[in-house]
């Protein structure tokens, strides 16, 4: 499976440059992190499925 995720900075110039110095970096981190929690939850019930 394969998300995509757009996102645009608001406040022109200045939201472009903390996008340059941080936020792409941190959108990226998020996301991969919320996949990872998503992942480990579904294992689990998957898991707890099997169980009974």
């Amino acid at each position: 499976m394969k998300d995509t995720f757009s996102y645009e900075a608001p406040l022109g110039l200045i939201g472009t440059l903390a996008d340059k110095l941080f936020l792409k970096r941190y959108m990226h981190t998020f996301i991969e992190m919320r996949a990872n929690e998503l992942k480990k939850i579904a294992e689990q019930k998957k898991h707890s499925y099997l169980m009974r």
